[in-house]
């Protein structure tokens, strides 16, 4: 059993899911094999003690401990059991979902000809839809497909009329149309890394159509997405569409599940940190108060946690805003919520982008050597700090060291194409700004002119102030 998947899956379950599939196990209509009950037996038993023993062998003793020779039949035994555990899991999502389970239902009344029964189940299947507070893709999917179920009975039974039909379809066409959209905003951010892979399929005519048939619009899963993408897509940067999606956002935030809103929130920071990125300091404002909402009421958290780019981020925000003790205290009350892997390594780097904000470059320096992440960006980011450190302070060999050691880090690791052009021009210019001569004017403002053209703000304001 060890290594194996049934291992992994039963160890991710918890105790309250264990008695449940335990008495799944029994009941004859979803099991008949004494054997299933004995080896999910032993896996109860053994992980109940300190040092279990998940091995082949032990299982094999406590399927057949008089016949030995029944162990060429475990892996099979094994695998059937790991099938079960599947179906309860499967099973668990499917009766958790009422309407769903009345959709199969009116479905089975179908099959047996009791029309009846299937109306009723229908409509209270409608009832139950309607009932709930989510207008979102999902909502209008399963309004199409009770509304499939009923065409389809309608045509069984030579009841189909001409206005129901079109129903059906408009139900579809809203259902598509605000999933294409979701699924369209969600790939953005990798058709940025990756545009010549990149296929809109049928996203350009639907686009088009929508700005015809504006009547769509009043449906906020349709409207919400749809505005979204245009803002980040817009290239005048027209601050109607983000106007829409915020005003949206407010106003039928009760309309979406819980993770919908956390995705929402990161489009709406996203659309913020490009413009902040160019110096537009109200929208710094914008993105620090998201990420403030966001991370307050639960939406930007995982499964609990919080991911270091959504902390560090969100931290980098208010420094820029020199919201230094709201900063301070959000990295120590928040340092937890960081998932365990980057945890430490998160809260180093927030502290050091802070205490070097505060003018405390010695702690930020020290913060900084603790610092441990994979994330290429985070670490390119730190030895930015670092070098801005090292200027200030005329360090000047430690700074072309690391200038160097920075420029083969870039050559050796994979790092988004954007982010790595951009590194190597803020290592061009610093090489620049550290042989400037003293009194050579026309060599300084060619620099300046070099570093007009940065598009991140804040290195950029940073160099301006070293050339004054």
């Amino acid at each position: 059993m060890e290594k194996s998947k049934l291992l992994q899956l039963l160890n991710a379950l918890s105790a309250w899911q264990l008695r449940n599939l335990e008495q799944f196990l029994c009941s004859p209509f979803f099991n008949q094999r004494d054997d299933m009950q004995r080896l999910f037996g032993f896996y109860r038993a053994e992980r109940s003690k300190r040092n279990p023993d998940f091995s082949d062998a032990a299982a094999c003793r406590a399927l057949w401990p008089d016949e030995p020779a029944k162990a060429a039949d475990y892996p099979n035994v094994r695998s059937y059991l790991h099938k079960l555990v599947e179906k309860y899991l499967a099973c668990k999502e499917m009766l958790a979902d009422e309407i769903l389970l009345k959709m199969h239902l009116a479905r089975a009344y179908e099959h047996l000809g009791k029309a009846d029964a299937f109306d009723r189940t229908l409509r209270d299947a409608r009832g139950m839809l309607k009932k709930t507070p989510l207008r979102n893709p999902d909502y209008l999917w399963r309004q199409f497909r009770l509304e499939y179920e009923s065409y389809d009975h309608a045509v069984r039974h030579a009841n189909m009329k001409e206005a129901q039909l079109e129903a059906v379809g408009n139900m579809l066409d809203a259902g598509y149309f605000a999933e294409k959209l979701k699924l369209s905003c969600a790939q953005l951010p990798f058709r940025d890394l990756h545009p010549q892979e990149h296929n809109p399929g049928i996203l350009p005519e639907l686009l088009a159509f929508l700005e015809q048939k504006t009547d769509l619009l009043s449906n906020p899963a349709i409207a919400i997405y749809y505005y979204a993408y245009l803002a980040l897509t817009d290239g005048q940067d027209n601050e109607i569409w983000f106007g829409e999606v915020r005003r949206l956002l407010h106003d039928c935030h009760e309309q979406f599940s819980g993770q919908e809103i956390g995705d929402i929130y990161r489009i709406c920071i996203n659309y913020c940190i490009k413009r902040s990125n160019r110096g537009e300091p109200a929208y710094t404002r914008e993105g620090f108060e998201l990420y403030r909402s966001g991370v307050g009421q639960g939406y930007l958290l995982t499964e609990g946690y919080l991911s270091h780019f959504t902390y560090v981020n969100t931290a980098a925000f208010g420094i820029t805003l020199e919201e230094h003790e709201w900063v301070e205290t959000f990295i120590h009350d928040f340092r937890n919520m960081v998932s365990p892997k980057s945890r430490d390594s998160a809260f180093s780097f927030c502290l050091a982008r802070l205490r070097y904000a505060q003018g405390r470059y010695e702690e930020a320096m020290r913060l900084l050597a603790e610092f441990d992440m994979d994330d290429p960006n985070f670490f390119l980011i730190a030895k930015v700090m670092l070098a801005k450190i090292f200027y200030e302070h005329n360090y000047f060999d430690p700074l072309e060291s690391l200038l160097d050691s920075t420029r083969n880090y870039l050559q050796r690791h994979p790092v988004e194409n954007e982010k790595k052009k951009y590194f190597k021009l803020f290592i061009n210019l610093m090489f620049r700004l550290l042989k400037l001569p003293p009194n050579d004017s026309k060599a300084k403002k060619k620099l300046k002119d070099k570093v007009d053209a940065m598009p991140r703000a804040a290195d950029k304001n940073w160099f301006l102030k070293q050339l004054e």
